[in-house]
């Protein structure tokens, strides 16, 4: 029998780690039920984006309450603007929790879950960490940000129940795709998408990467 495996997560776990888009594939970008399709321009190519801190708790001097033992969470919330990428583009990042003791919880405007049983994606420094050390790249936290348009919102938690937090920061790094949009239309005879090619020609698209930038229906 022989076995095959996604390209998309062959990329992701390789190492290095790689973008997973290159110069000239197409993307379908997903809002809820509101699609575009996008291509990267033959002249351009994927830039990595170093890693960075985003600090949950700023400005400075900004503190994360205790955990308290009557159930009540004190949470914050932090707008990541630091992670908007510049118009027309993508960007896609990976998450690692840089302070212990912190829950994180990843959103996306107007998305109720990532998933139907979680409020959020939820991360913290004990499995990132982990995860990043060994290279699990696909098993860290993701996002895909579209232009300014979808700015991920992190929440905080203290989980101790004896201190209070001066910081709550992640690392953010991963891969920008500047993009183009594609002028689609539902082609009647086959009903397939086509688009317009440069010399404005009508052409099927053949395959495209899916990729989710919040509003989960």
């Amino acid at each position: 029998m022989v076995t095959t495996v996604s390209s998309t997560v062959t990329r992701l776990n390789r190492y290095p780690y790689e973008p997973i888009l290159m110069s000239g594939q197409k993307v379908r970008v997903q809002k809820g039920q509101v699609y575009k399709y996008f291509e990267v321009p033959r002249f351009e190519a994927p830039k990595l984006i170093p890693p960075f801190e985003v600090e949950m708790l700023s400005p400075f001097p900004k503190t994360l309450a205790t955990l308290s033992d009557t159930g009540a969470q004190t949470q914050q919330s932090h707008e990541c603007t630091e992670m908007d990428v510049q118009t027309p583009g993508l960007g896609q990042y990976r998450l690692i929790a840089l302070d212990k003791g912190v829950l994180f919880e990843l959103f996306q405007p107007q998305s109720t879950s990532k998933f139907q049983t979680l409020t959020g994606i939820p991360f913290h420094y004990g499995t990132t960490m982990q995860f990043y050390r060994n290279q699990l790249w696909s098993l860290l936290p993701e996002v895909f940000v579209l232009n300014d348009e979808s700015t991920p919102v992190i929440k905080v938690t203290n989980m101790d129940m004896n201190k209070t937090k001066q910081h709550a920061r992640i690392i953010a790094f991963g891969f920008f795709y500047p993009l183009r949009e594609l002028e689609t239309q539902i082609d009647p005879k086959t009903n397939r998408i086509v688009y317009k090619d440069d010399a404005g020609n009508l052409r099927f698209i053949q395959a495209a990467l899916t990729v989710e930038v919040g509003v989960k229906s």
